[in-house]
């Protein structure tokens, strides 16, 4: 397995554009990566930071944890596919509601999952907050509301459509039930951009967000949003402690002695801060319509200044030298063709592999199953 090192730690306006050189001309992708230009789409930054401007800060202000996801740029990339079946195995890190996956349910709420452009989910259950970019008219849906219980209310933000404002859940209601109430209260924020949330309050704020944009997520993240690569599709963002693996004994490694090793070799691995991971249009978890120029990536940003040179060198050790924890999955070295470590700033890393990754090395799948051992810090001191 090849691993690159590169440092991006130059002006912003030239870090940006030594990022794109460098990374276009080290992926080598065998099958011509479309330009944003020549897609009509812009950058997924910027895509990106204009959804993030838009985000309320309460549902993150508990556990910080969001997920944005631009289907309409991952459809785009599979045109001889139906885009259930791309839809069906989008990767994870990605996030479109499920439930609009079963047949007929778009009757409730009025659109079906494959009119979702963008979708940012804020927060987790049982109070996520949803904004969606849609490919349809806000107003046209209305009727499909009424006709599944919401009724139009206004308390002092706006009218809003609630099937209950205090996340009641009715059984009897299909909706409610297959969303466990996430999805009783709606507003219109512009023509194509709703939000949703489980009750009335959590709308509220959402709505205010919209209004003011006082909250600015993106700052928050601040540079992960500008260095998500040029087709991204995908950021899920939480905090480092997910990252934290406790000492237990799996059937080939024990985690405190790979992470002695680890520590014996090139020192310990700096407390993270934030965790994020991105996918590129065309990933999927279906190796049969996975394309091979899309890639993946994980951003490592510490807690304190000047520690991305150990970050890095911590992800190049352990990646090129220990097991990965699923029993007979084999090593991280065999699991990537190739990484590309690049140091950002002097605390943030962004690691990218290419080309299809099985499902226990994906980056999303291992810090979601807490088996992030490449990226793992402990939290005690060190000795």
């Amino acid at each position: 397995m090849p691993i690159n090192r590169r440092s991006f730690t130059s002006s912003a306006a030239m870090a940006s554009l030594l990022l794109q050189a460098e990374s276009l001309a080290a992926m080598q992708p065998s099958t011509p990566v479309a330009s944003p230009a020549s897609t009509g789409f812009p950058l997924a930054s910027e895509r990106l930071t204009a959804m993030l401007a838009m985000a309320p800060a309460d549902p993150l202000e508990s556990f910080f944890n969001f997920t944005w996801t631009d289907l309409e740029r991952q459809l785009e990339a599979f045109p001889t596919l139906e885009p259930e079946e791309v839809a069906m195995w989008l990767p994870a890190g990605t996030m479109v509601d499920a439930p609009f996956r079963y047949h007929g349910l778009e009757h409730y709420i009025g659109y079906s999952f494959i009119q979702i452009r963008q979708q940012l989910h804020l927060g987790r259950s049982p109070l996520p907050v949803r904004l969606l970019r849609l490919d349809a008219n806000a107003e046209d849906l209305i009727a499909a509301w009424g006709k599944t219980g919401f009724e139009q209310m206004d308390r002092g933000f706006g009218p809003f459509w609630s099937l209950g404002v205090d996340g009641e859940i009715d059984e009897d209601n299909d909706l409610q039930y297959r969303m466990n109430g996430e999805f009783n209260n709606i507003a219109i924020l512009e023509d194509d951009l709703i939000a949703i949330a489980p009750t009335a309050d959590g709308l509220r704020d959402a709505v205010e967000a919209h209004q003011n944009q006082s909250f600015d997520l993106a700052a928050k993240i601040e540079p992960i949003h500008t260095y998500i690569l040029d087709d991204a599709i995908s950021l899920w963002c939480i905090e480092g402690a997910f990252l934290v693996i406790d000492d237990i004994v799996y059937p080939d490694v024990r985690i405190s002695d790979a992470l002695d090793k680890s520590d014996a070799a090139v020192g310990p691995m700096p407390v993270i801060k934030m965790v994020a991971t991105s996918l590129t249009a065309g990933a999927s978890s279906d190796f049969d319509i996975h394309q091979p120029q899309a890639r993946a990536s994980v951003f490592l940003k510490s807690t304190e200044a000047n520690q991305a040179d150990q970050i890095a060198s911590v992800v190049e050790w352990r990646s090129a030298n220990l097991t990965g924890l699923i029993p007979n999955s084999g090593s991280y070295a065999d699991a990537y063709s190739a990484l590309e470590i690049g140091i950002v700033n002097d605390d943030l890393v962004r690691v990218t592999s290419t080309g299809y990754v099985d499902q226990n090395f994906q980056f999303a799948n291992m810090i979601n199953r807490r088996e992030a051992l490449p990226f793992t810090f402990r939290l005690e001191e060190q000795p």
